[in-house]
């Protein structure tokens, strides 16, 4: 993944309204075909987003994100729908949360990787994407870009991609909050905190119990 730049776009709306009695797929493997489930739906007029071009480390903010309704919507508000622009259903916002973690976790420790027959575990993703390359007039050479298919798909790629790039996962010492540190996060690749003021307020809390 290492040179291969993402271009991705991305729909959010205004505001999102829950409607129950959805038909739920039968091909989705969430419950059987018969089954209702609630879905989110986005209302008003959308306005188009560069979500990871603005937020480089989006797929933390997901991860850390409540597996309920009320936290799909504060994050739908702010960053859009995962799998589709124009609605959703709710169970997907869950497992997707879920499958994140899971993801984050297994970058930040690696032993934490399934391991079979005596080596790591290849990953899937079966949502796809596609692959766009162009010809640079300028500089005679081929520029390559992955163009995700869902928020989700981005957000995954991210992760990755920047872990190629040598991004690491840490738990910042003083709020307990995921951070990125070294590779283009802009942070020490040693880093324990994950801003300023998280390791101000650490070392005034050491500094107010010794006195």
């Amino acid at each position: 993944m290492r040179g291969i730049a993402i271009d991705f776009e991305w729909a959010v709306f205004p505001d999102y309204r829950v409607e129950k009695g959805v038909r739920g797929p039968a091909s989705a493997g969430l419950l059987c075909g018969a089954a209702t489930l609630p879905k989110l739906v986005a209302i008003g007029e959308p306005f188009v987003t560069r979500p990871l071009d603005n937020f480089p480390e989006l797929y933390l903010e997901l991860a850390k994100a409540r597996r309920t309704i009320d936290g799909q919507i504060k994050f739908a508000k702010r960053y859009g729908l995962l799998q589709d622009r124009n609605e959703e259903i709710t169970m997907y916002w869950s497992n997707s949360v879920k499958n994140m973690r899971n993801l984050v976790a297994m970058v930040e420790k690696h032993e934490n990787w399934k391991i079979e027959e005596g080596k790591y575990s290849p990953l899937e993703l079966r949502e796809s994407f596609s692959f766009r390359f162009e010809l640079n007039a300028e500089t005679n050479s081929i520029n390559s870009r992955v163009v995700p298919k869902s928020l989700y798909v981005a957000l995954a790629y991210q992760c990755l991609s920047h872990a190629a790039d040598g991004a690491q996962i840490r738990v910042c010492k003083s709020c307990s909050a995921l951070f990125e540190a070294g590779g283009a996060s802009g942070r020490r690749v040693h880093a324990e905190f994950c801003s300023d003021k998280c390791r101000y307020q650490f070392h005034h809390r050491n500094r107010s119990k010794k006195q």
